[in-house]
């Protein structure tokens, strides 16, 4: 019985008809989805936040929760690495970010200015949400201790070895 399904299969899965039924079917699914991705789309994608050029004397506290959504228009094949990869933007703490008591301020106004730089001129930046990104610090403090080690320790290192 099995063995009677299975050369059914085989002869079926042999047959011209079938193989240019499945070539059909490929081709139009191919186009179907170039057409789709050819169209220009207008959607929100979260962008995850990189610090760059933070000052070295600072410390960013609780900044888990920093996200951007970020409004874009753009043709489908643009919308694929946003949607395949895990998109981030850049904020230069040294020049898109000015301080106010203890907290570093971003404003949407500076990512307008700054447009072309995370997107190319294919992409059309529309919106950013939150208008205002708040960066708590605090100062990082280094000390200097001296380290020193004692002739016992030494002693035991060269009885090791």
């Amino acid at each position: 019985m099995i063995k009677k399904i299975k050369l059914e299969l085989l002869t079926s899965i042999k047959s011209k008809r079938l193989n240019v039924f499945l070539l059909f079917l490929f081709s139009a699914f191919i186009i179907l989805i170039f057409t789709k991705l050819s169209k220009e789309y207008t959607n929100t994608v979260t962008f995850n936040i990189k610090k760059i050029n933070v000052p070295q004397d600072k410390v960013i506290l609780n900044d888990s929760t920093h996200k951007l959504a970020i409004t874009l228009k753009t043709h489908g094949f643009k919308w694929l690495k946003y949607y395949l990869g895990n998109p981030t933007i850049s904020i230069d703490f040294s020049k898109e970010v000015y301080k106010k008591q203890n907290t570093f301020i971003y404003t949407k106004s500076v990512s307008y200015l700054n447009e072309t730089k995370p997107f190319k001129n294919e992409v059309k930046l529309l919106n950013i949400s939150p208008d205002t990104l708040v960066f708590k610090y605090d100062t990082n403090l280094v000390k200097k201790v001296p380290v020193a080690l004692e002739p016992i320790f030494l002693l035991r290192q060269v009885l090791i070895l």
